[in-house]
């Protein structure tokens, strides 16, 4: 009976350890599964891409006759769709630069002009399609 017991120990604490280093593994690097969204970094190059495509489409879109850039990104969600949907909610603030003028945003100031200051709440979806050379901006919510 004692080897018994001795047995079901070890294989209880083998279980254990097993279990701990799964869950290790799980913690160290999230599996991103289809049609299941992750959260992602605000600073990560390719949300930031989206971004960027996310608020040129955004001032395509719009009648002001300044050009908006985002200010922040609050959040930001990945999800593998066909391609990858990032899900992103910004803070967009008008610039100084004008929409008929050829244009950078890098290169734009935020308005100064406390009349003319606008900014808005964004939450935009870019869905990116690598391999058909696709991006699309299929939902723009703002206020």
């Amino acid at each position: 009976m004692g080897f018994g017991r001795r047995h079901a120990i070890v294989l209880l604490l083998a279980a254990v350890s097993l279990t701990w280093a799964a869950s290790d593994l799980d913690m160290k690097k999230p599996t991103i599964m289809p049609g299941s969204p992750i959260k992602a970094k605000t600073d990560d190059p390719e949300v930031q891409k989206a971004a960027t495509f996310a608020i040129y489409e955004f001032n395509n879109r719009t009648n002001d006759m300044f050009l908006f850039k985002i200010s922040g990104i609050r959040k930001a969600m990945i999800q593998v769709v066909k391609g990858m949907k990032f899900m992103l909610e910004t803070k967009i603030g008008r610039t100084m630069c004008r929409k008929r003028e050829p244009y950078n945003l890098d290169n734009c100031d935020f308005q100064k002009d406390k009349r003319l200051q606008q900014a808005f709440s964004c939450y935009f979806e870019v869905w990116v399609v690598p391999w058909l050379n696709i991006v699309k901006v299929p939902v723009v919510l703002c206020e």
